[in-house]
């Protein structure tokens, strides 16, 4: 592969924005994913909650799963 001069960056995160759809999109809080953690902030605040990626795993494991 040759070697380029220029290149796109990717992001250190993707922040998504989660809403109430019922209620004019109220906004319910902020799910950031990194390549090593998962953090949470609900609206109005300035930190996040954060959770390594095994910690998410081991609790999403606890969770009833759901055909889709």
């Amino acid at each position: 592969m040759p070697v380029y001069l220029n290149k796109f960056l990717e992001p250190d995160y993707y922040d998504h924005d989660i809403v109430k759809t019922g209620e004019r999109f109220k906004k319910v809080g902020v799910l950031r994913v990194k390549p090593v953690s998962i953090l949470w902030k609900p609206p109005g605040a300035r930190k996040f909650h954060v959770a390594s990626l095994e910690e998410f795993q081991e609790w999403m494991k606890t969770k009833k799963q759901v055909d889709r």
